[in-house]
């Protein structure tokens, strides 16, 4: 344990040095708030590493170690965008990230702490409890929602907004593997036609496709496709590992595939989005000048980048929240892109591992359910910022701006942290 805390203070030590290096860059002269600035960052990472050292509530130091770097990457980024005050936008940005990095690291340690030594297990027992909990959050937002960016999915209270999807997401695979874990089986052991079995069928799929279904419809009445897109990648990932059988799969392929053509003719800004993707050249300076500046960020970073608070990322429109990956590229070029990647390859990979190791099969579905959510999240908006993929607006974990985002992300490394605590966990 000494020599974990010997080697997370030495790395913090050398990456905090690159940090208030970069912040003294952006902050052009405004040394004692940079200061402040970074000396905040370093308390409250440091602080929270160590009390979670002490108790035992990071068993998985690589799991905290990565995210709070990512966090402190963003943090820059946002310090920069704060320090060039572009007509209010980005006014206390940075500092609002830090208040909400703060309640990041009590959720973690909360979390952990909470779920830790084979509590986590007693999570399926509340399976119905948490799909219906999804189904309110999501459904108070139709009446009473605020829109941003064309979706209608915050909730505000005073100055205080929250987006109920983020922590949703984690619901959601909280239900999924609850449900899997004790029926999963019959979809494993189920006859190929089965469907000549259909109420036998339905009592077991029933509950868990209503449920499904159910959030799909309301993240479409919010027009938050997005979110719905992470949704279906995880529940059809999890429908994959419990069964093992591809044909579920292409079957729920085929699904989202006809959802796709629905929405492309249903939804007028789903049909623009489709259309900025395939050539957002056509209107440079209109629908498709946020992918258009984006991709002159990517291609001005070059390999090496233009440097810390060299670049221009705030005439890039939303690049605190869906586009700070090109800002990060102009910066930091290629190499410090590829750095990203690899640390959330690395961070998702040693979720799988946990999951590997809980020796439960709710643990597993549950560990590798929210190590899938974060991987997927990061090939959905990192594949429409480069254009591989449509745009479809979420947030890069750990690394763009957002209260609920940031909260919900460590809220998922928590249970990962929980998880790797319990008793039946063997390390390797």
């Amino acid at each position: 344990m000494k020599s974990v805390n010997k080697l997370f203070l030495l790395l913090l030590g050398l990456f905090t040095l690159g940090l208030f290096l970069a912040f003294a860059t952006v902050g052009k002269g405004k040394l004692l708030l940079t200061l402040i600035f970074w000396a905040a960052y370093v308390v409250l990472v440091t602080v929270a590493f160590l009390i979670g050292q002490k108790f035992k509530l990071f068993p998985e130091p690589i799991l905290i170690i990565i995210p709070v770097f990512l966090t402190g990457l963003g943090l820059i980024e946002l310090y920069a965008l704060q320090m060039k005050q572009i007509n209010g936008v980005y006014e206390d940005i940075a500092f609002r990230q830090m208040a909400w990095l703060a309640a990041s690291m009590i959720t973690v340690l909360v979390v952990s702490a909470l779920t830790r030594r084979r509590n986590y297990e007693k999570l399926a027992r509340y399976k119905y409890i948490w799909a219906i909990l999804s189904m309110l959050l999501l459904g108070l937002t139709i009446p009473f929602g605020r829109s941003f960016g064309g979706a209608r999915s915050w909730l505000s209270f005073g100055s205080l907004t929250i987006q109920p999807s983020e922590f949703v997401k984690i619901l959601m695979v909280l239900f999924l593997a609850g449900y899997l874990s004790e029926y999963g089986q019959y979809l494993k052991d189920a006859h190929p036609k089965w469907w000549l079995r259909p109420l036998k069928a339905l009592w077991y799929l029933g509950p868990l496709l209503f449920v499904w279904i159910m959030a799909l419809l309301l993240l479409v009445f919010q027009r938050d496709l997005g979110t719905a897109v992470l949704y279906f990648g995880v529940f059809l990932a999890l429908i994959y590992l419990v069964s093992g059988r591809i044909s579920y799969v292409i079957t729920g392929g085929l699904v989202a595939v006809a959802g796709a053509v629905i929405s492309l003719i249903a939804f007028d800004h789903v049909r623009m989005r489709v259309k900025i993707w395939l050539n957002p050249w056509n209107d440079i300076t209109g629908a498709g000048y946020q992918i258009v500046q984006s991709l002159f960020a990517l291609g001005s970073g070059g390999i090496l980048g233009v440097g810390f608070g060299a670049g221009r990322p705030e005439i890039i429109p939303s690049v605190h929240n869906d586009f700070i990956i090109a800002a990060i590229a102009e910066e930091l070029g290629l190499m410090g892109s590829l750095l990203v990647l690899a640390m959330f390859l690395v961070l998702c990979g040693r979720g799988l591992y946990v999951a590997k190791r809980t020796g439960a099969t709710f643990g597993f579905l549950l560990a590798s359910g929210l190590s899938l959510l974060l991987a997927w999240q990061v090939i959905v908006i990192i594949g429409g910022v480069v254009r591989l993929l449509p745009l479809t607006g979420v947030n890069l974990p750990f690394i763009s701006y957002g209260g609920s985002s940031l909260v919900s992300s460590y809220a998922t490394i928590g249970l990962l942290q929980g998880m790797a605590g319990g008793n039946d966990y063997h390390d390797g």
